[in-house]
């Protein structure tokens, strides 16, 4: 894993941690809510393992964020797309 790679899965691990935290849950809790077992989220928080996608998107719903504010992604998804259709012209 490069080295960027690896500050991304601590600042993630850290904004999962401090946002459940702001909702009161514990691991359990999270993971009760998401389908998978505390040791999941224990991992993902201390940055041992990345959550999937589809729970990321999950996450960011719950906590009332964003997948890109979650995961720290400048802008949107539309601005995004909007780029690369004006890079394909």
């Amino acid at each position: 894993m490069s080295r960027a790679s690896e500050v991304l899965l601590e600042q993630l691990s850290g904004r999962i941690s401090r946002l459940r935290e702001a909702k009161g849950w514990s691991r359990p809790a999270l993971g009760a809510r998401l389908g998978v077992g505390r040791h999941c989220v224990g991992r993902w928080e201390r940055g041992e393992r990345r959550p999937p996608l589809r729970l990321l998107l999950r996450m960011a719903a719950m906590f009332g964020t964003s997948i890109h504010e979650l995961m720290d992604l400048p802008g949107s998804m539309t601005a995004l797309e909007e780029e690369v259709k004006g890079d394909a012209v």
